[in-house]
């Protein structure tokens, strides 16, 4: 180890920071200490203060309510302390450089003070125009609707572009004054207070979902035919004489799943799911490609949809609508009566869905409504073999110690002006359920089919959590009187699963529900197979949205190739 490399060292301990102490710990001449301070400052890689040397560090800031903020630095695990005085008028997620030194009360030894902002998070402004008057003076200003950047932004008189008081506009921060006050130039205006929806579609612009899409990716989908014929496409197999449906919310409008089941003769189940084929319209670095992978996702938003493809896809061609024959990739499974893969087949095909069914209707047919069951008398056999399969799956998935995690998801319902009635927690009754396991089990099915082959993925991982990180939480149950068996060495989904299950009924279970999913590592997309530790299955992959979803595209393509 060089000088150099020792002086830094010393300089990560605490609370060495004069040149005596850094020469007391390295025996390094007090003048050649200097000479490398010197260098190092050179290199922004220390920062010196009233004859202190620090070591310069950069981070992420977010500011709490209360002024005080925490400095994240990717390759540590501990966040930094920043008192209100010591942010240098950061806002929430600007880059920051910083020095680690225990804040003025003595509470945070691990305390930090900005040096300063290295880069602005905000580059516009979003809200609503006023008006100040002083004498014959108006000035005009955009008061920020962003509670983490929290600012008002002076206007040029001069360059409003028709904005008047009230209007909701985008502006560009030209000038930072001070911690309250920026200087900014409207880029475009995004409507008025009074607007139905203005607050969506505010939200919309300031994180970047685009609505519109390019006039060469329009052209392309223009293009694309209204209805297909089975005898254009001699390879594909047909299953248009297979009675399939789909099953989705009653407000949706793109069917990019179907199913079917069948009892066979060895008393085990065929289960087809037939995902919409996406990518036989949607080629390789084409406009409607580049537009979908610019997009990543469909976004949903309280009172509409601002989707990943134009509407004369995913509401069309690429929708599996009823009674119209679609291009489709097919996973068909033979599965026991224990829930396990016995068989699969994976085939480019075509089908016709028979029914266009709601969550609500199948939910109906299996708690026996009599008027709903004759409506669908057809498929009423089908959809109790399917929701006997489904609690097959769902307990084998159970067994190996799948986690379910209870977050709930609520639907925000509007008026005819967009204004907030209600809010309702959405259900997860057996048809929502039924759906979901058939979609994890294509899922399963087609990472493992890629995996044996050989062939390249993106995965869906969930890795092992931190061993700490989960051993604290099942503690804390512990603490709590609850009786759990618990492995120190190394955590299994079984396990967490089986404590989840103790406190499930318990006053606790929301706030440990919540402590234990933060526990747990968050879900990416990989190349390498690292297996899903929250769905307890080795091979996992997004197969079955590609209307809405890029990588599901992007295995679709894989397969194919």
């Amino acid at each position: 180890m060089n000088n150099k490399e020792r002086v830094l060292k010393v300089l990560e301990l605490p609370f060495c920071h004069l040149i005596k102490d850094i020469n007391k710990k390295t025996d390094i001449s007090q003048e050649q200490i200097k000479e490398i301070l010197n260098e190092l400052i050179n290199e922004n890689l220390v920062y010196i203060k009233n004859n202190f040397y620090y070591l310069r560090k950069q981070g992420k800031i977010v500011i709490k309510d209360r002024g005080f903020g925490f400095i994240s630095v990717p390759e540590n695990e501990n966040d930094y302390y920043v008192s209100e005085y010591d942010t240098q008028g950061a806002y929430t997620n600007d880059i920051v450089d910083f020095y680690c030194e225990a804040s003025n009360d003595g509470k945070h030894l691990d305390g930090a003070k900005v040096i300063k902002i290295v880069k602005r998070a905000n580059e516009y402004v979003f809200g609503k125009v006023f008006i100040k008057r002083k004498g014959d003076k108006i000035n005009y200003y955009v008061a920020s609707h962003d509670k983490n950047f929290n600012v008002k932004a002076k206007l040029n008189s001069n360059e409003l572009l028709g904005a008047v008081e009230g209007s909701i506009v985008k502006a560009k921060v030209t000038n930072y004054i001070n911690n309250e006050l920026v200087e900014a130039k409207i880029e475009s205006i995004i409507g008025h207070q009074d607007d139905p929806g203005i607050d969506i579609s505010e939200v919309a612009i300031r994180f970047g979902f685009e609505a519109q899409f390019s006039d060469e990716a329009i052209n392309q989908a223009n293009k694309t035919p209204n209805s297909i014929e089975v005898k254009d496409y001699p390879k594909r197999k047909d299953f248009t004489n297979i009675i399939t449906i789909t099953i989705d919310g009653d407000d949706s409008k793109d069917f990019d799943d179907a199913i079917s089941l069948k009892v066979l003769d060895n008393g085990n189940y065929e289960l087809g799911v037939y995902i919409a084929d996406v990518s036989e319209y949607v080629t390789e670095y084409s406009p409607l490609d580049m537009e979908a992978f610019k997009r990543g996702t469909s976004v949903y938003l309280a009172d509409r949809v601002i989707p990943m493809l134009p509407h004369k896809l995913s509401n069309g061609i690429c929708s599996l609508n009823e009674g119209e024959n679609r291009l489709v990739l097919a996973c068909v499974m033979e599965i026991d009566l224990k829930g396990n893969l016995v068989n699969y087949e994976m085939n480019e095909g075509i089908i016709k869905s028979r029914h266009r069914m709601t969550y609500n209707n199948v939910n109906k047919m299996l708690n026996n409504d009599i008027e709903v069951i004759s409506k669908y008398d057809d498929i009423y056999e089908m959809i109790l073999e399917m929701a006997k399969l489904s609690e097959i799956i769902r307990e084998r998935r159970n067994k190996r110690g799948g986690i379910e995690f209870d977050v709930a998801e609520y639907k925000i319902a509007l008026d005819e002006n967009s204004k907030v009635t209600d809010i309702i927690l959405r259900s997860r009754d057996k048809a929502e359920l039924l759906i979901e396991d058939f979609m994890l089990s294509a899922n399963e099915t087609v990472a493992y089919h890629l995996n044996i082959m050989q062939l390249p993925c993106a995965y869906r991982v969930h890795e092992i959590p931190d061993n700490e990180k989960v051993i604290k939480v099942l503690t804390m149950i512990k603490n709590l009187g609850f009786n759990i068996k618990t492995n120190p060495t190394k955590i299994y989904a079984k396990t967490v699963q089986q404590a989840m299950d103790v406190v499930k009924d318990s006053k606790e279970y929301l706030i440990i529900n919540q402590l234990m999913l933060r526990s747990m590592m968050k879900a990416k997309y990989d190349p390498k197979c690292l297996g899903h530790f929250g769905l307890a299955m080795q091979y996992y992959c997004h197969f079955t949205s590609p209307i809405r979803r890029y990588p599901d595209l992007m295995v679709h393509r894989l397969i194919k190739n």
